[in-house]
């Protein structure tokens, strides 16, 4: 009886472990990026050459998520699949290998187009057009070797790389905060490029011990599973972003940087789900493949006390917001009801993020992405008839109800695809009562 309480007393560290430092990795780079992105802001008197920079970092994510479509996700199911590396199966080496192939060429193809379009027609500098698509190439790769190290179960080296990372683009924000740059956008973001260049070489070498050397042998396999989750990337893209520019279009820029605000307080909250979830991932995936009914048991405990810890972040997180606002950003103290609605649903953001697991190591990603637009349409449509009549607290709940929607979906989807069962009963419980809490907090509030 000791000896089964002290292992698992140990487990529960290692797994806590492993969680922390997925979370501080990512807290960091986040942190650092916000500061960097703030500091080009303070510094860049031109709102133009600002814009270029802004322009730069969000197209750098989107057409990296584009040309690095489920690589990652493919990376992670066929390696625990083939974790014997056997030559005639897809590995993760192998993958890895499609995945810089196609990156090279989209890349260099994309800035051939940018050639051909012009910078003057897209009123974008060359020099930021060519950075913006080595850039891409770099960040999908950098999404490869998280894989690897997920894979591996190295989270100390996931960790190490975003801390290695915002180290060097400190050194850069100093550098060039003492250094006469001359306000030059093109020098700071090259600089910042090559921060990100030098640490992922040293992830990269890691990345080649752990699983080999990249290789293009296998090639159908991947692209099938990894092709038909572009729509959901698509879906995931109007489900975050489509309430903002309805906003903005129907409302007016001040309203829409009220929601806005309060929309990215929110997705700090994010940050430990997506934390928990890629700790989750490869141990899913291994009990779905060794079909270990005991282990998925375990897991189920675990995703319930992790929804009643994402049940505490969000109210303290509504805490903090509240006496931030309200002591130092008095203009965004209409946000404080927004808050209210939305922190409380990160609770269905994170059943949806485990439901999908199964589906995805089942290798169901066409159906994936059907839910995702489904649930994108649906909330297209919610925003287009809430909005006029509600304003910001109609797109709010609407946001909620669809990521409840989009839960819905995927442990649906998970009950189709997968006999060994991951249990939400008590999850769903606790989101119930977070949401509801949350907008009585917000009428309050109002």
């Amino acid at each position: 009886m000791i000896k089964k309480h002290l292992v698992n007393i140990l487990n529960a560290q290692n797994w806590l472990n492993h969680v922390r430092r997925y979370l501080l990795g990512k807290v960091s780079a986040r942190l650092i990026l916000w500061v960097f992105v703030l500091f080009l802001g303070y510094q860049l008197q031109d709102k133009t050459t600002y814009s270029h920079f802004l322009t730069f970092m969000l197209a750098s994510q989107l057409i990296s998520g584009v040309i690095n479509a489920g690589m990652p996700a493919a990376i992670l199911r066929f390696g625990v699949i083939n974790q014997k590396e056997e030559p005639d199966q897809v590995s993760a080496q192998g993958v890895w290998g499609i995945s810089l192939t196609i990156g090279v060429i989209a890349s260099a193809c994309l800035f051939l187009i940018y050639l051909f379009i012009g910078a003057t027609t897209l009123r974008f500098p060359l020099e930021m057009g060519a950075i913006t698509c080595l850039f891409s190439f770099l960040l999908a790769q950098e999404a490869n070797c998280m894989s690897i190290f997920q894979l591996k179960s190295r989270s100390d080296l996931y960790e190490k790389y975003y801390i290695l990372l915002s180290i060097f683009v400190l050194l850069i924000i100093i550098l060039l905060y003492f250094w006469g740059w001359d306000n030059r956008v093109f020098q700071a973001t090259l600089f910042y490029v090559i921060a990100v260049l030098i640490t992922l070489i040293w992830a990269t070498y890691y990345a080649y011990k752990l699983v080999g050397l990249p290789n293009i042998r296998k090639w159908k396999e991947p692209l099938a599973y990894a092709l038909p989750l572009l729509p959901h990337l698509l879906g995931m893209y109007f489900l975050t972003s489509a309430d903002f520019f309805l906003i903005k279009y129907l409302l007016g820029e001040q309203t829409s940087s009220i929601y806005g605000f309060a929309y990215q307080a929110t997705s700090v909250i994010s940050m430990f789900t997506m934390a928990v979830v890629t700790y989750l991932t490869p141990v899913i995936y291994e009990s779905l493949q060794n079909r270990d009914v005991v282990s998925l048991q375990s897991i189920s405990k675990k995703i319930s006390m992790i929804s009643g810890i994402v049940l505490m972040i969000s109210f303290i997180g509504i805490f903090a917001f509240y006496m931030i606002v309200y002591y130092f950003l008095n203009q965004y103290i209409d946000s404080i009801p927004l808050v209210c609605i939305l922190a409380p649903s990160f609770v269905f953001h994170f059943i949806y993020a485990v439901a999908g697991i199964p589906a995805m190591f089942y290798g169901k990603t066409g159906l994936f992405s059907l839910v995702s637009l489904i649930v994108a349409g649906c909330n297209m449509l919610g925003n287009y008839i809430t909005i006029p009549i509600w304003g910001v607290y109609g797109a709010a709940c609407i946001n909620v109800a669809s990521y409840a929607l989009l839960s819905m979906g995927h442990v649906y989807l998970m009950r189709k695809t997968s006999d060994l069962k991951i249990s939400f009963k008590h999850p769903y419980t606790l989101a119930a009562v977070s949401v509801s809490i949350g907008l009585i907090l917000g009428f309050i509030v109002k």
